[in-house]
Order: C-alpha cells, then sequence, then structure tokens
C-alpha cells in the first residue's frame, strides 16, 4: 500500500512538475509589453521649471571661486591659465556645441569631468529607455570678461557677475537636442 502511494505520489508530482515547466509564452508577452511601454513613454518635463530649476547666482559664484581660475579679462588670456583648464573636444559623439559665440570650451578639470559624466549618463538614459539616442546641446562655457560685456548687450538675462567667467559653469540646452 505504501509503495502505491509513493508511485501516485510521484506520477502525480511528475505530472505537475511537466505542466509547470512547459514553455510559456507568457513571459515573451510580458517582454513585448514591457518594450512597447517604454518605448511609448513620453520624454516631456511636465513640472515647473521655475519651481524645479530656481538655483540662484549667488550660489554658483560662491562655488566657481572657491573651485574655478582667476577670470580671464581676453579670450587671450587663456593661455595663462592653459595648465588649469581643459578643452572640451568637438569631436565626441555626445553632445553638439551649439553656437557657442560668448564662450570658449575650457574648464577646469573637475567641471569638465561632470560635463562628460553628465552627456554619458543622458546617452546611457536613451539607451535603457529605448529613447533613441539624441545628443546634448552645449549653450555656454567659460567666459572673458570681454565675452559677458558683448553678451549683456544681446541678452537681458547675461550677469556682468558670471559663474561663466571662473570656468566651473556650463550651459546646457533643456529643449533642444540632436
Amino acid at each position: 500500500m505504501n509503495k502505491i502511494k509513493l508511485i501516485v505520489f510521484v506520477c502525480f508530482s511528475l505530472i505537475v512538475i511537466s505542466f509547470s515547466c512547459g514553455n510559456n509564452d507568457n513571459s515573451s508577452n510580458l517582454d513585448e509589453t514591457l518594450s512597447t511601454d517604454a518605448k511609448a513613454r513620453k520624454a516631456k518635463f511636465s513640472g515647473n521649471y521655475n519651481r524645479e530649476f530656481n538655483d540662484l547666482n549667488d550660489l554658483h559664484i560662491i562655488a566657481a571661486i572657491k573651485n574655478g581660475i582667476t577670470p580671464l579679462e581676453t579670450r587671450a588670456d587663456t593661455v595663462h591659465q592653459m595648465d588649469m583648464l581643459i578643452r572640451l573636444p568637438d569631436e565626441l559623439d555626445l553632445y553638439r556645441s551649439y553656437q557657442i559665440t560668448h564662450s570658449i570650451p575650457y574648464l577646469v578639470p573637475s567641471a569638465a569631468k561632470l560635463f562628460m559624466d553628465v552627456a554619458q549618463n543622458f546617452r546611457d538614459s536613451l539607451y535603457s529607455k529605448e529613447i533613441p539616442l539624441h545628443k546634448l546641446y552645449l549653450t555656454s562655457v567659460t567666459r572673458t570678461d570681454d565675452d559677458i560685456k558683448r553678451l549683456t548687450k544681446r541678452n537681458i538675462n547675461a550677469s556682468n557677475n558670471s559663474a561663466h567667467r571662473y570656468g566651473t559653469t556650463f550651459d546646457i540646452s533643456w529643449k533642444r537636442f540632436d
């Protein structure tokens, strides 16, 4: 009698195992659904830019003075600071320089590393979400005093006391991507 119970138990277990281990296409349907959801997700910011990005120039200036270079009067002065600045390469596929007419593509090493990390993380995020691989637009970098004088004539938002003067600050467009 015990042998019959054992045989019935083993047969029943094998039947249950065979049904549970069978090829189940639900997992591929789940993968397709997740993939479709990732592609359908909108990448548009829906918050309030003024509230979310309310960084203050005074805070930028304090950090820039602490971590940056002595402000440059002219672009020719860049030569005197070359040991403290890194030129951002033009040929990288992570970003584009968008009409940089009022700044020069140099940053202190920590800011250059931060910019490259931001660009790489942006690219990695797009890739992981299966969104087309866009490039960031770099809109301004280090500014000389001459650059700031020219810019303040055209741009009402430009500041004479810009953190860009110290080689620590870069701007990325929040609405343009390539």
